[in-house]
Order: C-alpha cells, then sequence, then structure tokens
C-alpha cells in the first residue's frame, strides 16, 4: 500500500480489459494515427513471449486498476551463457489519479516497485528502453534511468548504391522461421556478438510471424544450393520518427557471408519500393561491425529524438562494457 492508498500487486488474468482500455485512453487522446490495442495484443506482447513477461498493477481502495507497468523479458547469451534482460514499457497511470513531477505520485512508486521486484538476482540484469527525452528526463529523476547512448538512425536514401544481389546467396521469403535460425544464432553468438538476444524460432515467430496486427516481411539467405541460413532480415513499413519509413527491424546477418548482407540489403529496398517508400531506416548500435559496413552501403547516420538507456543490476554489465559489447537492432524494442 502507498502512502495515497493505492495498492500494489501483480498483474492478474482478468486485469487485461482494463489495462487495455487505459492505456487507448492516456495515449490515443493526442495522436490522430494512434491505433488502439486490444486484449488480444496485450495476450501476445505479455502473456505468449516465451521468455515470460513482467507486469505489476496499481489499484485504488476500492480495487479498481489506475496505473499498469509492464516489462517484455529477452532470453540474451552473454559469453556463452544465458541472461536475462527486461525491456521496460507499457508505463502509465490513470489521467485522474496523476500528481504531477514536482511529487512523485502512484506512477512512480508503481515504477520503483517494479524495479525492486525484477531487478533481482535471476531475473533483470539490465533494464533498458528507448525513450523519447521526455520520459528520460522523467526516469533521470525518479527511476534511476542511465543513458548507453543518444540513438542515431541509418538511413538509406538511394537504393543504387547498394551492392547488387549476390547471384550464389539467395533471399528467401518466409512466413515463419525455419529450426535451423538456432545454428545460425549459435554461430554468431560464439564469433561476433558477445551479448545479443537469442534469436531462435521460438523469439523470431512471436515477435513476427504471431503479431496480431502488425505486418512483417521477413527474408532468411541461404546459399544456391540449399545449405545452411546465413543471415536474416524482418522489413516492415511502419511510422518511425513522425514519419512512415520502410523499416528494416531485424537484421542479423553473418559478417563471414558477405553475399548474404548483400542479396538480403536488395530483398529489403525492393520490399521498400513495393510500398512507394523511398528511404530505409535501422538502427543499430554504432559499435557494431555493421554500422560501418551500412555506411560503406550508402546509409547515412542521423539523429533521431530516442535515448538508448541501460540501467545494470549485474556488475558484469557496466554501461561501458554494454556500450561496446550489446547487439540490438529494432526488433529487441516494441517501437516498431
Amino acid at each position: 500500500m502507498t502512502a495515497s492508498g493505492y495498492g500494489i500487486r501483480a498483474f492478474r488474468t482478468g486485469d487485461e480489459a482494463i489495462i487495455v482500455d487505459m492505456f487507448n485512453r492516456v495515449f490515443g487522446a493526442s495522436d490522430p494515427e494512434f491505433r488502439p490495442r486490444d486484449v488480444d495484443f496485450f495476450n501476445w506482447k505479455y502473456l505468449a513471449n516465451p521468455a515470460g513477461y513482467h507486469s505489476l498493477v496499481a489499484e485504488d481502495p476500492d480495487g479498481l486498476v489506475v496505473a499498469h507497468y509492464g516489462g517484455v523479458p529477452i532470453k540474451m547469451r552473454v559469453d556463452g551463457q544465458d541472461v536475462l534482460f527486461g525491456q521496460n514499457c507499457d508505463a502509465y497511470s490513470d489521467p485522474a489519479i496523476r500528481r504531477g513531477l514536482r511529487n512523485p505520485g502512484t506512477f512512480v512508486r508503481l515504477a520503483q516497485a517494479y524495479a525492486s521486484t525484477f531487478a533481482i538476482p535471476g531475473v533483470d540484469a539490465v533494464m533498458y528502453g528507448l525513450p523519447v527525452p521526455e520520459h528520460y528526463r522523467i526516469g533521470v529523476k525518479y527511476l534511476d534511468y542511465w543513458m548507453l547512448r543518444t540513438q542515431f538512425q541509418l538511413t538509406l536514401r538511394h537504393a543504387d548504391q547498394l551492392p547488387d544481389w549476390d547471384w550464389k546467396t539467395h533471399a528467401i521469403e518466409v512466413t515463419e522461421f525455419p529450426e535451423d535460425v538456432l545454428a545460425l544464432a549459435e554461430r554468431l553468438e560464439s564469433r561476433h556478438h558477445r551479448c545479443v538476444a537469442r534469436r531462435d524460432k521460438a523469439f523470431l515467430d512471436w515477435r513476427f510471424a504471431s503479431h496480431p496486427w502488425k505486418s512483417y516481411r521477413m527474408a532468411v539467405a541461404r546459399p544456391g544450393d540449399g545449405g545452411d541460413v546465413l543471415g536474416l532480415a524482418v522489413y516492415s513499413k511502419a511510422r518511425f520518427g513522425n514519419a512512415t519509413r520502410g523499416i528494416l527491424v531485424d537484421w542479423y546477418v553473418d559478417p563471414e557471408s558477405p553475399g548474404a548482407a548483400q542479396s538480403l540489403l536488395r530483398w529489403t529496398a525492393e520490399r521498400a519500393a513495393q510500398d512507394g517508400l523511398h528511404d530505409l531506416v535501422t538502427i543499430l548500435p554504432p559499435t557494431s561491425i555493421w554500422w560501418e559496413r551500412f555506411i560503406q552501403f550508402g546509409f547515412e547516420a542521423e539523429p533521431t529524438p530516442y535515448v538508448m538507456t541501460a540501467r545494470p543490476y549485474d556488475v558484469r554489465f557496466a554501461s561501458a562494457w554494454l556500450r561496446e559489447h550489446w547487439y540490438y537492432t529494432l526488433a529487441d524494442m516494441d517501437l516498431v
């Protein structure tokens, strides 16, 4: 029970409808392009996540849910070990109970309870997010947000600058991911990415193939003889940075297979052209081997309104270490 008489507890089955209704009222009022969420979306994002879910609510003295703080756990592989990171998202309270930033109210106490519940050994080693500046300032003031970096995007405006298709490597569009994406993940984890989300079939199909209303287009790269998966890419037409763009949502490609990169980039650019879009945008950490290669392909680094935050709760993951070794894409975020 908080000082204001509001109780904090774990999410229970039956809370979904009021949580979704509150989300729609909070975020839909000021966004003319807002798409309302429904219970199916909530169940997909939280209950169907193969890594589990984190969710707390605050309720008033009458037992009515008036605030929600949700997080999306993600299974990581870090130097060959299994670790859990948690993306903090969907944090909001009913406008009727807000008390403003000058006096921490029920929402802030809920957020603090969330960290106390899930930032513990064996649960979230790192909590992270990609907030806009306003939310970042709130997080710094009350929730101990740590800046990892000001996040830049990579933008391609002229697809003709891309290298040509590699005719020995096929970009094959799929509706769900093959089982052998795990072999690709294990290979990249051991050779190239010391800290990365485990991209197995369960994660990828949940994140993309089973999304209740977003249409992602997905492809894997294989040699022409049908050999092992050499990489994967996910494309979406979506709003990002206040504009509708072609988005390269996920990029997970073996750096030792340049033909896979060539064919997957060409495949992605063609999807954007089919949607009548000229810009292709993606997010990668600037320490990644792919950042420099994308620059060579003709992408340009541009600022975004987002701040990459990462609060470590495990001494192995200092901010400097995460900046150097954590490979992430928009697949690890809930923005697109």
